[in-house]
C-alpha cells in the first residue's frame, strides 16, 4: 500500500531509511527505525482536495 500511495499519488508517505537491533542496550537487542520527517498532514484533507 505504501508504495502505491508513494508512486501513484501525491500523499506524502514515510520513507524508511534504516532498522536493525542494537545490543548496546540495557535490555539488549532492541529494535530501532529511522524514517523521514513529513510535516503533519491529515488524510481526510488531502483526499478532499484531491475529489475538488
Amino acid at each position: 500500500i505504501i508504495k502505491f500511495l508513494y508512486k501513484q499519488t501525491i500523499i506524502p508517505v514515510l520513507c524508511l531509511i534504516s532498522w536493525g537491533l542494537t545490543k548496546n542496550s540495557l535490555q539488549h537487542f532492541k529494535l530501532f527505525i529511522i524514517l523521514d520527517f513529513i510535516k503533519r498532514v491529515y488524510l481526510s484533507n488531502i483526499l478532499r482536495d484531491l475529489t475538488n
